[in-house]
Parts: structure tokens; sequence; C-alpha cells
């Protein structure tokens, strides 16, 4: 696995979900009970969330974290891909 793509993946995704929500990121960091900067981290792909906090951006989210670790790992999957077949 690459961490940093995996990061990367992780936080388009939380972003993506959050945008659809209509929420800003204060917002979403209020309704899951962590920090701004950190959900800011998260979404640039800067840092890997733990399992806790994936369930607290999924209760924020009104969603589950079993629904967005499978959004990540098939956009992963995907886009990993994609950049193994570029790189031959």
């Amino acid at each position: 696995m690459n961490k940093k793509v995996y990061n990367l993946i992780t936080g388009k995704v939380i972003t993506g979900r959050r945008l659809h929500r209509g929420l800003k990121q204060h917002e979403l960091a209020d309704k899951a009970n962590i920090n701004r900067s950190h959900l800011s981290d998260v979404e640039k792909g800067m840092v890997n969330p733990t399992l806790d906090t994936v369930h607290k951006l999924a209760k924020g989210l009104d969603t589950s974290a079993t629904s967005i670790v499978r959004e990540i790992e098939e956009d992963y999957n995907s886009n990993f891909k994609e950049i193994m077949d570029k790189k031959e």
C-alpha cells in the first residue's frame, strides 16, 4: 500500500462527502467533535486518520465508517492501478 496515495484518497473522500452534505469544514468538525485543523489535515492528505476519527467523521456525515472505508478502498484500488499502469 502506498501510504501517501491512500492518505490523499482518504482526504478526497472525506472532502467529497462533506461538500455533498453542504457542510463547511468547521461545521463538520463541530458535528464530529474534532479539531478543524485536524480535519483540514485529513482532507489535504497530510495525515492518516485513526479509526476513531473515521467513526467521528462518519457520525458527523450521517453515514457509517464502513461506507467511508469502502469508498476509500475502492478509490485506492482503482487509482493505484491507474498509477501503476502509467508507469509501465
